[in-house]
């Protein structure tokens, strides 16, 4: 069983060590909450529906878990961006711009492989060693079971 978490290019460029395909990763996460909502929009329902979780190098949260386990895939997410209506000095994510790119491993300082797109993150697919959160031992998904749940598609540039 892997699940999807969602790791933000700057947090990784900022806090973040370097991982790889096949390599064990340990982040604190936290499950994926109604306010994240802008990444199933730029990922589309069915592929932003499967991350449960997020990597937060920077927050004390209570909900907090450790999360360990090993790397499967990698992709790069970049999206297209609009001023947000309201405050048009507000940049926000564009629904259903995303491109996935399939890398190896991530260092933080992949972000400018794509110029005319914003570089977002990355989306990872991790093989856990043990769930993060109570929850998963009792229905084996990701927290959000609002969505079908899918594997990631291949989407490699």
């Amino acid at each position: 069983m892997t699940a999807f978490v969602w790791v933000d290019g700057w947090q990784q460029e900022c806090c973040g060590r370097p991982f790889k395909v096949g390599g064990r990763v340990e982040w604190p996460v936290v499950p994926l909450s109604e306010s994240s909502e802008w990444l199933v929009d730029v990922l589309g329902c069915e592929l932003g529906s499967t991350v449960g979780y997020w990597v937060d190098h920077h927050d004390d949260l209570d909900e907090l878990s450790d999360f360990n386990g090993v790397v499967r895939s990698i992709h790069m997410v970049h999206f297209d961006t609009a001023p947000l209506p309201a405050d048009p000095r507000v940049l926000y994510p564009t629904p259903g711009s995303a491109q996935l790119v399939r890398i190896e491993e991530a260092s933080g300082i992949e972000r400018h492989r794509h110029a005319t797109k914003f570089f977002g993150g990355y989306l990872v697919e991790v093989e856990p060693e043990s769930p993060p959160h109570p929850y998963w031992l009792l229905v084996g998904a990701p927290m959000r079971r609002s969505r079908t749940t899918q594997r990631a598609p291949n989407q490699d540039n």
